[in-house]
């Protein structure tokens, strides 16, 4: 057994490496870590509210009142019904942090693209919306693959200096802005 776990180890170990050292699969990996804290605050406060113990829930309810329950699942709704949102922001931001370029600008145009290619809904009363199921769960790969995506392109457009340039004296946030004006327009109508 320990000739076998040995053999597995010693192929696995540098596969493992160098899916470590991989950009994308570590800008995901870091996404995901951000994000972390919040998934788990999330699921202790679903833990709590759904605890499967009649006696706690009566407890509880007689403490906090027959809603309490829903009230705090609140925070967990938010955060799970939300995460592909997040998830598109922060893998763009940990992507263009790798290729050294401006995070900020790389996480809004991966989310405004994540928003693009999600599948509207036709309402009489409103008119076109996002459903919210597609910015939950149900949209991490469509998020994990657009910002992986876009922050590609963005990164190859700036490479090919594809960006107005500004004077000296000009503020650096402002070069930034201007620099991501050209990629950002041609991103956005590919998306």
């Amino acid at each position: 057994m320990k000739n076998l776990m040995a053999a597995i180890e010693a192929k696995l170990m540098p596969l493992a490496g160098k899916m470590a050292q991989q950009r994308h699969l570590g800008a995901i990996r870091d996404a995901y870590i951000s994000f972390m804290p919040f998934i788990i605050v999330g699921s202790i406060l679903l833990v709590i509210s759904s605890f499967p113990s009649t006696a706690y829930q009566q407890f509880m309810a007689s403490i906090f009142g027959e809603g309490w329950s829903a009230t705090i699942e609140i925070p967990f709704n938010a955060i799970f019904s939300t995460m592909a949102v997040f998830i598109s922001f922060l893998v763009a931001y940990r992507l263009a942090e790798r290729y050294d370029i401006d995070k900020m600008s790389a996480g809004i145009l991966s989310l405004s693209c994540f928003l693009i290619l999600t599948p509207f809904a036709k309402t009489q009363e409103i008119g076109n919306l996002i459903p919210m199921e597609w910015l939950g769960s149900k949209g991490l790969f469509v998020a994990m693959l657009g910002a992986l995506a876009s922050t590609e392109l963005f990164a190859w457009m700036l490479r090919q200096n594809w960006v107005i340039r500004m004077p000296d004296g000009v503020p650096p946030a402002v070069q930034k802005s201007f620099a991501a004006l050209i990629p950002s327009l041609l991103i956005l109508v590919i998306a």
